[in-house]
């Protein structure tokens, strides 16, 4: 690929924006000349996570998937995006997701400038389930999702990208003076998920005197449950966010997550131990397919808090956690299972689709690529 303009549109959560660092950064590895820019919203939390890279973030006057079913709002949007492409002139625009994508995929089909989707769950996301009638080509992590696409989209099973620091498996934990539980609820936290594992905790507090804890609680978390393992007297460290996770999952004996899909992909590429407690509020479940997923080749274990119901028999988190902890042969059967499943190779593999399709943007940037699916023919 010629070093030139290419747009990542959307965002607005980690899930969504990380995947899309991802490939930004093997971009500018490639080619540290290209030109890259971050469209999406002024929301605090993506503005945050872009400011932490080197690309530039273009907000558009967008800040609510309602604002979609708004027309003059919508258009108000497609224009601006409209106008920011005739400025730019990008070879192709990469939809990661989310609502903010919506115009400017739109407004960059009806200019014809390649497009190209990433779809990082196992039930494509309404926005992209949407677009891919006029994309060019969607990449997603799971063959799983190809179902869920309509005839005509062209679809390539890619992986779900995951940044370079997380493409590696994680040291042994035996080389570590503590057996490490990492607790995780998303980029934003999951008060819920914080509940059941500081009520687990003061219930038997001796029983994790030699444990260290890494607890991402999300900012409205943050004091109370780092005040509740002060008053337990246990080794934690909690913040409402980590901004170098990567360092500290390598410490971890097992995790506990949420079931985002990138989340996921990242810790299944480090080959780490995970329960997963899928959100019960995520839009159509989608976490709980996720989750499903990966727990139906014994590879994570499902668990419920108590704001989350998952379908079918699965036990409460804390009950799932004191199991893992105790159960080190569990624990090395599912690091050994997960690793298996990891895809350090999707940012590549993106790469790759993203270079064919500014190549050959008609063929859908496949040039008899065995990946790439015509929904026809599923």
């Amino acid at each position: 690929m010629q070093a030139g303009g290419v747009i990542f549109a959307g965002g607005g959560t980690g899930g969504h924006l990380f995947p899309a660092v991802a490939i930004a950064d093997a971009l500018r590895h490639a080619e540290p000349a290209s030109n890259i820019l971050f469209v999406g919203t002024r929301r605090r939390h993506e503005t945050e996570l872009l400011a932490a890279t080197e690309y530039p973030h273009h907000p558009l006057p967008i800040e609510s998937s309602s604002e979609l079913r708004r027309p003059w709002r919508l258009h108000r949007a497609y224009s601006a995006a409209r106008r920011l492409l005739q400025r730019t002139e990008p070879m192709v625009v990469v939809g990661c997701g989310g609502f903010a994508s919506v115009p400017v995929v739109v407004a960059a089909w009806r200019l014809g400038i390649p497009t190209l989707l990433l779809e990082q769950n196992v039930l494509p996301g309404r926005a992209n389930r949407w677009l891919s009638r006029i994309a060019d080509l969607v990449c997603v992590a799971f063959a799983a999702s190809l179902v869920y696409f309509p005839r005509r989209a062209r679809v390539e099973v890619t992986g779900n990208p995951v940044r370079a620091a997380f493409a590696s498996p994680a040291a042994s934990t035996t080389t570590f003076d503590k057996p490490t539980l990492v607790v995780l609820g998303g980029s934003l936290g999951a008060s819920s998920i914080n509940r059941s594992v500081v009520d687990g905790v003061t219930q038997t507090p001796e029983q994790w005197r030699e444990w260290q804890f890494v607890h991402q609680t999300g900012p409205g978390d943050e004091l109370a449950v780092r005040a509740s393992y002060q008053a337990l007297g246990l080794n934690a460290e909690v913040a409402s966010f980590f901004p170098d996770l990567d360092q500290r999952l390598r410490r971890a004996s097992f995790v506990v997550s949420r079931g985002g899909a990138t989340t996921l992909a990242e810790l299944a590429c480090l080959g780490l131990p995970t329960i997963v407690v899928p959100w019960a509020g995520a839009k159509d479940d989608h976490q709980s397919l996720n989750a499903g997923w990966f727990s139906e080749r014994d590879a994570m274990l499902l668990a419920s808090d108590a704001a989350s119901v998952v379908k079918g028999e699965t036990p409460m988190l804390w009950d799932a956690i004191c199991q893992l902890a105790r159960d080190a042969e569990l624990r090395s059967t599912l690091s050994r299972n997960v690793l298996k499943l990891g895809r350090p190779d999707a940012a590549s593999n993106v790469l790759t689709a993203i270079t064919r399709l500014i190549a050959a943007p008609d063929s859908g940037g496949s040039l008899a690529d065995e990946n790439t699916i015509d929904a026809r023919n599923r």
